[in-house]
């Protein structure tokens, strides 16, 4: 085999390996850019202005309301 045969068979599998290489990553990128996020979105509420707004729902402000009650004894001790 001489120098240029040499070169032609690097230069093919190169070539081969790229187009693998890019086949997998764009691959990769698409089922990254159509996959549902893992995240868990969690809304909390200030119990302290649960009372004067009118942007928290009424479960939140019953919610609130049982949280903060003050516990209540009855003289046992």
């Amino acid at each position: 085999m001489d120098k240029n045969n040499i070169m032609g068979i690097f230069f093919i599998i190169g070539l081969i390996g790229v187009s693998i290489f890019t086949v997998t990553l764009l691959n990769h990128l698409f089922e990254l850019s159509y996959k549902e996020p893992n995240t868990k979105l969690t809304v909390q509420y200030d119990c302290r202005i649960a009372e004067i707004s009118v942007d928290y729902p009424q479960q939140v402000k019953e919610q609130c309301r049982k949280l903060l009650m003050p516990p209540i004894s009855y003289g046992e001790k």
